[in-house]
């Protein structure tokens, strides 16, 4: 267990303090699937039209992205992971305070689709530099918490609306409680990680160039997979609440419930993950986790009952939640002084993916019907179980 002890306290603060920055921004992606009737509703917007809400927010986080190549390993991370959170909470205030139009809030969830990213990214390679021995336990726990934040997402979204507060008022009232974890965060991050940073750069040796990066195929296999369980993810979360009010019973009711447990099966994922995860195992739990989540979405969606969706997006929780941190472990154990760039790499893949799959997935429910659409999320991860195959055997 020696490899899960922390450096020292600042960095075991530090960390902490990430964990909790994770699952408040988790909170904020995983409510937007159950407010979406109700935007849509207010707006009265057609399927695809929702679906767009999700792309703006990816286009946002690309073009930011794309900024992010040339000088995410240049900055310190804490501070972007800082300045990211900080423009989100600002956006999610103004969303919930001053929007008054789709176009406004379109505007609006391209500014969240930029900052969102720019702390994704940038928290993930932070945990990973900062925690010199046992990476793979901090980055597992770290995308724990993610799916902490997860679980209560869709119940705090669920709340607002059957309490009858609006989508708007969960927008401003969750900026307040990023406002207040800025706070905190500023004294328990910032300032101990400005020694922290400066020591771990000391040690840095010199990092590949951004072309080299780029032309290197492993780097370009982990995209695929990344972006696949992301678009799969985002897919999932935005259509499943409009797919579950479609069902005959109390599905489209329980709809927030079962995301809820859906996503506390990646509490327990990867929780497990950052225990046995290894170099060595890495690639073999990738092609299982990926392979399995998708057979256990497929089976819920022909199913298509309540006990059904209880059961088996559970266990799709559980087998898909750890995919991507074990991703961004191997893309960073294979390019270990380039975990900012590389993260960005994968980030880009990942808005890629969530931009279009939630659109396409709209485009196919106005055409054909929402349950026609479900089986995208199955599919995505056949195919990031398909490429992960191929990472290289010495990562692994």
């Amino acid at each position: 267990m020696s490899r899960f002890k922390p450096k020292n306290k600042s960095v075991l603060t530090a960390t902490i303090t990430s964990y909790v920055l994770m699952a408040l921004y988790a909170v904020l992606l995983n409510m937007v699937g159950e407010l979406l009737p109700a935007i849509m509703e207010d707006y009265n917007l057609s399927m695809s039209q929702g679906g767009l809400l999700q792309t703006v927010f990816n286009i946002g986080g690309i073009l930011t992205l794309l900024g992010m190549l040339y000088f995410s390993d240049k900055i310190r991370k804490s501070k972007l992971v800082y300045c990211g959170f900080f423009v989100t909470s600002t956006a999610l205030a103004a969303a919930g305070l001053f929007v008054n139009s789709y176009i406004l809030l379109l505007v609006a969830f391209i500014l969240l689709g930029s900052s969102t990213k720019v702390f994704d990214v940038s928290v993930n390679a932070f945990v990973n530099d900062i925690n010199t021995s046992g990476r793979e336990f901090y980055l597992q726990m770290l995308h724990m918490a993610f799916g902490v934040g997860a679980v209560l997402g869709p119940v705090y979204a669920s709340f607002m609306v059957i309490n009858q507060y609006g989508w708007k008022t969960a927008l401003w009232f969750l900026a307040l409680m990023f406002t207040v974890l800025l706070i905190i965060s500023f004294f328990t991050m910032m300032k101990p990680s400005a020694v922290i940073e400066k020591d771990h750069s000391i040690h840095l040796h010199k990092a590949l160039g951004l072309t080299s990066l780029i032309k290197n195929p492993q780097v370009w296999i982990l995209f695929i997979g990344a972006g696949c369980f992301s678009g799969a993810y985002v897919g999932m979360v935005t259509w499943f609440p409009t797919f579950a009010k479609t069902l005959p019973g109390r599905t489209g009711a329980l709809s927030g419930l079962i995301l809820s447990i859906f996503f506390f099966g990646y509490v327990i994922s990867r929780g497990i993950a950052s225990i046995i995860l290894t170099v060595r195992n890495a690639r073999f739990l990738i092609v299982l986790t990926s392979f399995m989540g998708g057979l256990t979405f497929i089976i819920a969606f022909l199913i298509s009952q309540t006990w059904a969706f209880f059961t088996f997006l559970s266990l799709a929780g559980f087998f898909a939640g750890a995919t991507l941190p074990m991703i961004i472990f191997v893309a960073c154990t294979i390019f270990p002084n380039n975990s900012g760039g590389v993260t960005t790499i994968l980030y880009i893949g990942i808005s890629i993916f969530a931009m279009f799959v939630p659109y396409v997935m709209g485009i196919i429910g106005d055409s054909y019907g929402i349950p026609e659409a479900m089986p995208v999320v199955s599919y995505l991860m056949f195919i990031a179980a398909t490429a992960s195959l191929l990472i290289r055997k010495s990562s692994d």
